[in-house]
């Protein structure tokens, strides 16, 4: 189908992460709060990779099959790719084993 592996994987992980809310209303600050904190745990580290590496990004990656928009020299799918991750990632304990917090 020619699509890249990281806009799948993110629909996927999207997707999945939509059904675990939508089973699991409760879990909807908890899968927001994962993504945003996985997106800049990611976002950190890259910064700290590119102060290594300056053209890590432009050498290995290949950015004629993403998007091209980069923020602060990195490829924005990096993060949508980690959110995505995050949001279905960090609820999904609690989805699968019925945990629920207590009040």
């Amino acid at each position: 189908m020619h699509i890249n592996s990281i806009y799948v994987s993110s629909i996927i992980f999207l997707s999945i992460g939509v059904v675990n809310v939508l089973i699991r209303h409760d879990l909807l600050k908890h899968a927001l709060y994962s993504g945003v904190c996985l997106g800049f745990i990611t976002f950190v580290f890259h910064i700290v990779y590119i102060s290594i590496f300056p053209d890590i990004f432009q050498s290995w990656w290949v950015l004629d099959n993403i998007s091209g928009a980069l923020f602060y020299g990195i490829p924005i799918e990096e993060f949508m790719f980690a959110s995505m991750l995050g949001f279905v990632g960090g609820p999904m304990y609690e989805f699968v084993f019925g945990f629920k917090l207590r009040k």
